[in-house]
């Protein structure tokens, strides 16, 4: 017999995905004192929500009403906190509906117990395109009866916890989900961590995918547990996962030969069936990170009322196979869903009402907290049941949690890494800038002029992957300082030598901030997307040496970096994400005091921001320039930085720049 959990191929390549891997007002309860949740591994935190037999929420409750036992045994209640929230957006403060406008601001409004934290989960990989069209209508109106306060995020299965942005523009988050596309079954590559699928079979690729989902969720869970200790919700859109493609879809309907005897097909039910059993244990790291972050996690299963898997569009599959498919689906969503008290909104074709009622639980329930008699070690699951005296009234919360085991404690407890300097961490962010459906990235860079005033370059180029009716032919920019005078208003036209669609202007400012408004456009000025952001244009009066912001040009053959290094109008990419096969040539310019040029050094950094060799100290062009070239060829996937640093007498500077090899 044949089992084939995950294949060790797969393993390195799930491993290389990986890492690229907004309601109410709290009633006024009785004056209490905030509770204090214990950050000792022991601490355990349950969140219960209580209704009466008409399923209204019951908000009375006090610590006394409550009995907590795990795995039988009566535990301690010393933390308790009632969690109210009423929808008054008729009568909402403003102040307390702030627009999220920084990190900062992102996790203080977080940690707020009148603030619902949602995030939609769109698991395009697992939803297909009419589905995911169908259903993106009706997330979008749900979005926009959310509350004024409450906080929602998109995140896909390759977005980054780290690039993850919470929002209170519903309007601007309904619109980007009308841009979910499903891409089940659909293997054409569209990010540049898809370029392994030339690799692998349909089979693996559906392995690829499960392993980065799975991942995804689990991250996104520890990532929630550190914004606060309430109630999280995420919705998960996704036809559910499944271990196993029929062989007429891993084949792509080329099947061949005779068909398999009785044997054969019971060998391939039976490792059916341990690859279904394999699939559901490693949603177990899923299931122990939303317990222990109280995080609830709700499935939305796209197809509706469904009798089938797969349609006339797809090859003909057996009838077993079709239902195989479409109940170990199912049953994932309801799993999911049940082991994480959540609950799964599956089989129905208008899920708005469980959606709504997604909300509901959200509004109302008792946050109890305990520290575990049997304090457990042992990596296993420890089954938590919560009772209420009163009578009449029915409960809601989680069955349990995965306790940590000794190595897990270990990591939990060593003392913490020492941070990142600020530049190393924003060269990196740079890298996993988050994918927002806008059709253009930008890169903007500045150089010294005349009468102290800097040059700022904006170089537009449409984003890898975007729908050809969405691909701009020119980009409206609008830049004004911040006393509102207008440095530049005009169309940037999509350079005709460029292979990518780019485009680049140059303007000058004075030194401060300055307002940029994007709008990107067809040839006739039809508008596509906008965007507005603020960029700070730096004082290059100030003495000291100073590296400007390189630009990055990529190269596949000798004869495109000799072609770039000879061109005075070739544009930088706006991306940082390269393969190993590719050069990249860096240009910069520098200034010492005086005039005098700097002494310049070039290294490679790794993630960490730690030295790994020193190149060639670069010379200096007659326009003033620095070119460094470096291939990638002897790097292994990961995160890297270029160091540029310029010292004139004691001074010194430096610039970094981020990128990652994918492949």
């Amino acid at each position: 017999m044949t089992l084939r959990v995950i294949r060790p191929a797969v393993l390195v390549l799930l491993a290389l995905a990986g890492t690229a891997v907004l309601r109410g007002q709290q009633q006024a309860p009785p004056p209490q004192q905030p509770p204090t949740f214990r950050t000792r591994v022991d601490a355990v935190s349950v969140d219960v929500i209580a209704t009466d037999k008409q399923g209204k929420p019951v908000t009375d409750l006090t610590a006394a009403d409550f009995e907590v036992k795990e795995n039988g045994k009566v535990q301690v209640i010393d933390s308790f906190k009632r969690i109210l929230l009423t929808d008054d957006r008729f009568d909402l403060d403003p102040a307390r509906a702030t627009p999220i406008t920084s990190m900062e601001v992102q996790e203080r409004e977080a940690a707020r117990d009148d603030v619902r934290l949602i995030t939609i989960f769109l698991d395009d990989y697992h939803t297909r395109l009419g589905n995911s069209m169908a259903v993106r209508l009706k997330l979008a109106k749900f979005v926009t009866e959310l509350d004024p306060r409450d906080m929602v995020a998109i995140m896909y299965p390759l977005t980054p916890t780290l690039a993850l942005t919470y929002s209170r523009d519903h309007a601007g988050i309904a619109a980007a989900i009308m841009k979910f596309e499903g891409r089940k079954y659909n293997y054409q590559q569209k990010y540049p961590q898809e370029q392994v699928y030339n690799r692998l079979t349909r089979q693996q690729i559906e392995d690829l995918r499960n392993g980065i989902v799975i991942e995804a969720l689990e991250g996104l869970n520890v990532y929630l547990g550190t914004l606060r200790s309430g109630r999280k919700t995420v919705l998960f859109v996704s036809e559910g996962l499944s271990a196993t493609l029929p062989v007429e879809i891993a084949t792509g309907g080329m099947v061949s030969g005779a068909p398999p005897n009785s044997a054969q097909e019971q060998l391939r039910n039976r490792a059916e069936v341990f690859d279904a059993v394999g699939l559901l244990s490693r949603l177990q790291d899923v299931f122990s990170s939303a317990n222990r972050t109280n995080t609830s996690i709700y499935t939305l299963d796209p197809r509706g009322l469904s009798t089938g898997e797969f349609d006339v569009s797809e090859p003909a599959v057996a009838y077993e196979s079709d239902r195989r498919v479409l109940t170990e689906s199912t049953d994932m969503l309801k799993t999911l869903a049940d082991q994480t008290d959540g609950r799964a909104i599956v089989g129905r074709n208008d899920p708005l009402p469980g959606l709504r009622q997604m909300v509901r639980d959200t509004s109302a329930y008792y946050l109890l907290g305990y520290t575990s008699s049997e304090a457990p070690r042992d990596g296993k699951f420890h089954e938590i049941k919560v009772r209420v005296k009163r009578k009449g009234i029915d409960l809601r919360s989680r069955r349990g949690y995965w306790a940590m085991s000794p190595d897990d404690i270990a990591r939990s407890t060593a003392p913490p890494k020492p941070a990142l300097p600020a530049d190393v961490a924003e060269a990196l962010a740079s890298v996993a800038e988050p994918e927002r459906g806008h059709p253009v990235r930008t890169w903007i860079g500045f150089d010294r002029a005349d009468d102290g005033r800097a040059t700022v370059t904006l170089v537009w180029e449409a984003a890898p992957g975007t729908a050809p009716a969405d691909v701009p032919e020119q980009v409206g920019v609008m830049a004004n300082f911040v006393t509102g005078d207008v440095l530049y208003r005009g169309k940037v036209a999509r350079d005709p030598q460029a292979l990518t669609p780019s485009g680049r202007v140059t303007f000058s400012s004075k030194p401060g901030a300055v307002r940029l408004r994007l709008s990107a456009e067809t040839a006739s000025g039809q508008l596509i997307d906008s965007e507005e952001r603020e960029i700070v244009v730096p004082d290059y009066t100030k003495v000291g040496p100073v590296v400007t912001p390189p630009e990055v040009f990529r190269a596949r053959t000798a004869r495109e970096l000799a072609e770039v290094r000879q061109s005075a109008t070739a544009l930088p990419t706006t991306v940082r994400e390269f393969a190993r096969t590719e050069q990249l040539l860096i240009r910069f310019h520098a200034y010492g005091p005086g005039g005098t040029p700097p002494a310049i050094t070039v290294r490679l950094l790794n993630a960490l921001g730690d030295p790994m060799s020193t190149l060639p100290t670069p010379e200096r062009k007659a326009d003033g320039s620095y070119d460094v070239q470096f291939s990638l060829g002897g790097l292994v996937t990961g995160s890297y930085l270029i160091e540029i640093g310029a010292s004139a007498s004691d001074l010194t500077s430096r610039v970094l720049v981020g990128f990652k090899i994918t492949s």
